[in-house]
């Protein structure tokens, strides 16, 4: 009952989103295929999923060895974000942002589609399009599986409406001997959790070498020495600067020697920050 109700709720909403989506320069790019606009993609073999740019970092070596080993496979990426498809663009056969968790979008997006193996990252787990996908005998699996303790209890609450669609994957592949119990307390059948680690770390680092990392160095902070401490504010969102520039100041005024490297989560957002770091000048 709570999977029908979740899925009559989306269904009621969705008109809602387009205004929203709208209003939004990042919304408005690919926006139909959010609802499901994808066009014919026949021929797909592996499907992978992954919400935004770290997600899809941690399908890249996945993807990379499934091409090794099945050259002639197409390959399909998913996300939630164009930045992240971005991320993927070279490794992919063919590149969508997943549509909306409801029916209507979910199965005019999977009409055009021929798939036999969709992969997840992490903890995006989307109950209709699950449903839809296991529905049509789409052999479902999650990689890097983790969630959070900031979520845990979130999942506990909604068990019901993840229940039945956890309960049919074919295997998740976890991070840590903690997640296993996490994803069975969601009805997931212990013989099919298993513990890899994160596949984000089986990327090669472009930048490898002391000498290489150096040069980065002076690149961005000319002039520095190696002991100088560098903080690099990650996928920082607007609005959480006032937790650190006031930090940053104060620092600075004892006179602590270091840089700052600001990269914020969403590219559209990079003006706003230079605007904010011109602010503590």
């Amino acid at each position: 009952m709570l999977f029908k109700a979740y899925s009559v709720a989306g269904t009621l909403v969705s008109p809602f989103v387009l205004p929203a989506l709208l209003t939004s320069s990042r919304g408005r790019i690919r926006i139909s295929e959010r609802f499901g606009d994808w066009g014919e993609l026949p021929n797909t073999k592996w499907w992978f999923h992954g919400a935004s740019v770290g997600e899809v970092s941690g399908l890249l070596p996945i993807m990379k060895e499934i091409r090794r080993s099945e050259p002639d496979a197409k390959q399909l990426l998913t996300t939630t974000s164009p930045t992240g498809l971005d991320r993927g663009r070279d490794a992919a056969d063919a590149l969508r942002l997943a549509p909306l968790d409801v029916p209507w979008c979910v199965r005019r997006a999977l009409k055009g589609v021929t798939v036999e193996h969709f992969v997840v990252s992490e903890t995006e787990v989307w109950p209709v399009l699950f449903s839809e996908l296991q529905k049509r005998g789409v052999r479902c699996s999650i990689v890097n599986g983790r969630i959070s303790d900031y979520t845990v209890e979130w999942y506990r609450r909604l068990r019901p409406i993840f229940r039945s669609v956890m309960s049919n994957m074919s295997s998740i592949v976890v991070t840590s001997d903690e997640q296993v119990a996490r994803f069975e307390a969601l009805g997931v059948p212990p013989e099919r959790i298993s513990v890899s680690g994160n596949s984000k770390y089986d990327t090669i680092p472009s930048v490898q070498s002391q000498e290489a990392r150096e040069e980065q160095r002076q690149l961005f902070f000319p002039g520095i020495d190696r002991e100088t401490p560098i903080f690099v504010l990650g996928s920082i969102r607007p609005g959480e600067e006032k937790f650190w520039w006031n930090g940053f100041l104060k620092m600075w005024g004892a006179g602590h020697a270091f840089k700052v490297i600001v990269a914020p989560r969403h590219s559209e957002r990079f003006q706003y920050f230079l605007d904010r770091v011109k602010e503590l000048n």
